[in-house]
């Protein structure tokens, strides 16, 4: 098996439908010489890393998961993803690197450049661990490399795009990759992963990092959190919301604070949120992403909730009928500041 070389198309039946027990069983012929070897598997509470993992412990290997902790995960991510891959039979170990990825990000303001910055440290990271426990094989849940082999590119890639020096030190195991989400999403109904990891939304690798415009500091990513946490929460709360908005999440702009009147009817400054609500449908050339309008009532309490965080001065919905800004804001949208050039944020 030749480095970072890994199943790039669905296994499909006689009548082209994507079939879950084929796919394992094609997943058993394709990896099984890895049985005996130690594989360390990254996942992230996810379906995709998650579907990796338990592809792979259906072979002979000893496989070692990890949650690698960047401190840009949502409130309580870490614990309760690991507590969800413990109900699968997986005993993840979670790594606190968040001092590796907050070094690598000083100065750092563009999307872009947060990307780039989080894949080095992400890999860093990881190398130390291989290097560590002299592991050779390292398993993602990679669907696809958007980077064109260029580590330091500013395009939209995947965080877990392997570097050059990776691929040429270590084996790339990736069970899913080619596969589409709801693909994905029937192979983890198939291995009976809890229904939380089945379902969960999408939500970028580099994670609160690409929530929020502008350098990191740690009352930014503070904020963006606990929008974060009430916009999941209110959403899981309401079933018909949850299961007609395919994505929705908060996205703190710039740092040019926007002035309001507080409860005491004292002028205030604060920072500006967007709310971002994406319906996906799919057609016959393909899925499509636009705006999902709310509903007023939704619209109305969401506002209320979030103008209770400290610091928060105004929300404002993004019906931006681009699939650019559809969940990838933090890399894609540009902003105006006057006296200035329009740049990415």
């Amino acid at each position: 098996m030749s480095q970072h070389e890994s199943p790039r198309t669905s296994y499909r039946n006689d009548g082209g439908q994507f079939d879950p027990e084929g796919y394992v069983n094609f997943i058993r012929s394709r990896f099984g010489e890895l049985a005996g070897e130690t594989v360390l598997a990254c996942v992230s509470g996810g379906v995709d890393s998650a579907v990796s993992a338990a592809l792979l412990s259906l072979l002979e290997v000893d496989l070692a998961p990890v949650i690698i902790d960047s401190g840009f995960m949502s409130h309580g991510e870490p614990d309760e993803s690991r507590r969800l891959l413990k109900e699968s039979g997986f005993c993840v170990e979670v790594i606190d690197a968040g001092s590796a990825f907050r070094a690598v990000l000083r100065g750092v303001h563009s999307g872009p450049e947060k990307r780039v910055a989080f894949r080095r440290a992400y890999f860093d990271v990881l190398e130390r661990v291989l290097d560590d426990r002299n592991i050779k094989f390292l398993a993602q849940g990679s669907q696809a490399h958007g980077i064109n082999g260029n580590p330091n590119s500013l395009d939209r890639g995947a965080h877990n795009s392997p570097p050059p020096e990776i691929l040429r030190k270590f084996e790339i195991i990736e069970p899913v990759l080619g596969l589409s989400k709801e693909e994905i999403r029937a192979l983890a109904s198939h291995l009976q992963l809890p229904p939380e990891i089945v379902a969960r939304r999408p939500f970028p690798g580099p994670g609160l990092l690409l929530r929020f415009a502008g350098e990191f500091t740690p009352e930014r990513c503070s904020l963006i959190r606990e929008a974060t946490h009430i916009v999941d929460n209110y959403v899981t709360e309401n079933k018909s919301l949850f299961d007609e908005c395919w994505q929705i999440f908060p996205y703190l702009t710039s740092t040019t604070p926007a002035f309001y009147i507080d409860h005491s009817g004292e002028p205030d400054l604060g920072s500006t949120l967007l709310i971002r609500a994406v319906r996906k449908t799919f057609e016959r050339d393909g899925a499509s992403y636009t705006p999902f309008f709310l509903d007023w009532p939704d619209q109305v309490r969401l506002v209320e909730l979030l103008m209770g965080i400290e610091g928060i001065a105004r929300v404002c919905l993004d019906i931006t009928p681009k699939y650019a800004a559809a969940n990838k804001i933090g890399s894609h949208i540009v902003e105006y500041r006057p006296g200035a050039t329009v740049e990415y944020i």
